[in-house]
């Protein structure tokens, strides 16, 4: 393919030699957003908040398969409780290759709290974790709350901090209120953000809490423990049975979804220690499912954007110039 250029101004050659390479570089162009998917950029990042034990127990595998790690969120007063991270399991995801996060000491509402209150939580967060064995150099606010107080006391303590802001992240001008994107249940919109920062070679945040499935029942028998595991009859799927959903989304069971795949309509379920059972209605949603969903899109569509943890992705866009912003307060919770 060729231009005949019979012109003698320069900058009319260079704009015909810029639209020629534009040309040739987009002919196995994205459908979405018109850029190769070899030529892709853009950075990838997933944090889980709260440390709850699905961390370890489901998105531990998922992560590991794929030879991918994320970030992990740990709010240090919860460890001990039921359902949550121990420090064992924290060391463990550590010792892999995951990078463990301070989320302060009790999860409060930073910018409500005094500057010693806020200082606190942030440095005994800090400690808690170093006395582990497990020392941290970066912050996820509860809630993604932050003002300029709260920024200030993390800089002391922290390289950098992620908040919320549904936004992407284009340099390092804002490094104690980096954005991030809560994962969605609407797969196809969070496809379109990876399309997105692909295009725009930005740095996109997701974050999550529990991994949970939920699924409407039929002809409930007793009571499901806390923290039992369940088991699906037919398609002999597992899970950890949390609680029931709110009564406002109808008769539902909350679970951890061990294992892959969707329950079958009409299968029996059962507490492996209540003894108690029910029936699948439906299945309302699968936080695996999506996941893994979503990784392998990535992987899949966009090659060469990099998936990387919070730490790594730092150090890329340190590379990058920044620009003079002003930085949102986030006061309210997302």
């Amino acid at each position: 393919m060729g231009i005949a250029v019979m012109t003698k101004s320069p900058t009319v050659v260079a704009g015909l030699i810029l639209v020629t390479g534009f040309l040739l570089g987009t002919c196995q162009s994205h459908p979405l957003t018109g850029q190769t998917p070899t030529s892709a950029q853009g950075l990838f990042t997933f944090v889980f908040d709260d440390g709850f034990e699905t961390d370890f127990s489901i998105v531990r595998p998922i992560f590991m398969e794929r030879g991918l790690r994320a970030g992990i969120a740990i709010i240090t007063g919860w460890v001990g409780r039921p359902g949550v991270d121990t420090v064992d399991e924290i060391r463990q995801l550590r010792d892999d290759g995951f990078e463990i996060m301070s989320h302060t000491v009790t999860h409060p509402h930073l910018p409500r709290l005094t500057d010693e209150q806020i200082e606190y939580e942030l440095a005994k967060s800090q400690a808690d974790l170093a006395s582990w064995g497990v020392p941290v150099d970066s912050l996820v606010y509860p809630y993604n709350q932050n003002n300029q107080k709260v920024r200030a006391i993390a800089a002391k303590h922290y390289r950098y901090a992620r908040a919320g802001q549904r936004q992407l992240n284009y340099d390092l001008s804002n490094p104690y209120s980096l954005f991030s994107h809560p994962f969605e249940r609407d797969l196809g919109r969070q496809e379109d953000l990876v399309d997105q920062a692909a295009k725009q070679n930005a740095w996109i945040f997701f974050y999550h809490h529990r991994m949970e499935a939920s699924i409407r029942f039929d002809d409930k028998q007793g009571q499901f423990l806390e923290g039992e595991p369940i088991r699906f009859e037919k398609s002999g799927l597992k899970g950890q049975f949390f609680d029931n959903g709110p009564v406002f989304f109808g008769r539902s069971v909350v679970y951890g979804p061990m294992t892959d795949g969707n329950p079958i309509q009409g299968e029996k379920v059962i507490g492996l220690k209540s003894g108690a059972s029910c029936l699948v209605r439906d299945v309302e949603f699968n936080d695996r499912d999506r996941l893994e969903q979503l990784l392998d899109y990535v992987r899949r569509q966009w090659p060469n954007m990099k998936m990387v943890l919070p730490k790594d992705g730092f150090r890329l866009m340190a590379d990058r110039p920044t620009h003079a912003a002003s930085v949102p307060n986030s006061d309210q919770p997302e």
